[in-house]
């Protein structure tokens, strides 16, 4: 098999149903449907305030967590779109439907980043970026499907939003 061949049949893959996530909001159990969603693992206060951006700017978005209690934390930032993985399990394919339009996850450890890192590049064709406040850097981002590795002090980003649409 090529690589084009290997490439276009991962993509294909991307659009299959997740096995051992539980996806829904605060609320309800049903699914969060990740097209045209920009997908956030935000466990430090740069992540919150791209959160805080996101909203602003009224594009939709789904938060990455690996544990419930996480969920509360982000309901008090509005947060209602949640994406729960068992990180233990690196298998999981994507979300039903499309996938997310771009993946940003803000580091906060080495281990949590690459686990979120090996499921969500199999999830999205489009970008998944890394956001690290670390001055040692992590190459081992980009092996693992990073389009880009972000350094910065700030942790402001919102610049990746300017070409994002916004909701209604």
């Amino acid at each position: 098999m090529t690589q084009a061949t290997a490439a276009r049949n991962a993509a294909s893959d991307s659009r299959n149903a997740v096995r051992g996530a539980s996806c829904g909001t605060e609320h309800e159990a049903s699914h969060v449907i990740l097209s045209s969603k920009v997908l956030v693992s935000a466990p430090c206060p740069a992540g919150e305030q791209f959160i805080r951006m996101l909203k602003y700017r009224k594009i939709p978005f789904a938060v990455l967590i690996n544990h419930p209690d996480q969920k509360e934390r982000f309901a008090k930032l509005g947060v209602q779109d949640f994406v729960q993985v068992d990180t233990k399990v690196t298998d999981l394919s994507a979300e039903a439907g499309d996938p997310p339009r771009m993946v940003v996850l803000f580091e906060e450890s080495l281990n949590l980043t690459c686990r979120y890192l090996k499921l969500c590049s199999s999830w999205t064709a489009g970008p998944v970026y890394v956001i690290s406040q670390n001055s040692v850097p992590r190459p081992i981002y980009r092996c693992l499907g990073a389009k880009d590795v972000i350094y910065t002090r700030s942790g402001e980003v919102s610049y990746l939003l300017q070409d994002v649409p916004g909701g209604v």
